[in-house]
């Protein structure tokens, strides 16, 4: 029977998403079930280094730190959608980034091209979520 006073109560939660660079989506839970290990991040993004991208409400993306670096890159368009989403309108999206970069951020820029990509696989997930 399920507990009216809590719907979700007996199921899991998802605890965070894997956005793969053709942009298809699975939900993912840490293997301990509360937060995720670098190796644990490594290995679902495909990567020796991640780098985390903090978002909005608590939330991070974590990236291949040197995705944008990589010959046969993919561009995640879903990420980086994702993140595009969270920056403020136009005119004040210079002022973000240097706020994200400030923060720590390593914001990649193509030649010739201000616009921000998120390349190969990504992590969304809560801040408490990583370790």
């Amino acid at each position: 029977m399920e507990n009216i006073s809590n719907p979700t109560a007996g199921k899991p939660r998802l605890m965070a998403l894997l956005i793969k660079s053709d942009s298809t989506t699975k939900p993912i839970q840490p293997k301990n079930g509360k937060d995720f290990s670098s190796e644990e991040l490594n290995t679902l993004i495909g990567c020796n280094l991640v780098q985390v991208v903090r978002l909005p409400d608590n939330y991070y993306m974590i990236i291949d730190e040197s995705g944008a670096l990589k010959k046969d890159r993919v561009k995640n368009e879903m990420a980086t959608e994702l993140y595009q989403m969270t920056l403020s309108p136009e005119s004040e999206s210079k002022t973000k980034l240097k706020e994200l970069e400030a923060m720590g951020a390593v914001i990649h820029y193509l030649p010739g091209n201000e616009e921000n990509f998120i390349y190969g696989n990504a992590v969304l997930c809560k801040k408490n979520q990583f370790i």
